[in-house]
């Protein structure tokens, strides 16, 4: 008997970390969704901070989601995403780069504008 879930508990440890990484996930790209809108459109979306489908909210972020990573996951072959993940560590180079150059120009000026100036 302990050898079976020995064999089941893991399953369902990583089965409930991709669910938990998922709704993370969902949860990043609604407010991504809505501020990449309000940029193109120059307007004020509603947030909606309950998933509902009345309105554009979180379900149709997890629909749309779903739809685009099913078919990613289900690809044999996987080659082409360990290249790209491989160039992850110059972009987080990069990054680190860029976050050390804003806290030199943060701490060289006390003049700081939230938005544009006009």
């Amino acid at each position: 008997m302990g050898y079976y879930i020995g064999l089941v508990a893991p399953g369902l440890l990583i089965v409930g970390a991709i669910i938990v990484y998922f709704v993370i996930m969902c949860q990043m790209l609604y407010p991504l969704c809505l501020a990449i809108f309000s940029w193109i459109a120059g307007s004020n979306p509603t947030y909606y901070p309950n998933p509902t489908f009345a309105h554009f909210s979180q379900s149709y972020c997890a629909i749309a989601l779903a739809a685009i990573l099913i078919p990613i996951c289900s690809k044999k072959d996987l080659n082409i995403f360990m290249r790209i993940g491989s160039l992850g560590v110059i972009f987080i180079v990069f990054f680190l780069l860029y976050i050390v150059v804003n806290f030199f120009k943060a701490t060289s000026t006390t003049q700081f504008v939230i938005g544009t100036e006009a």
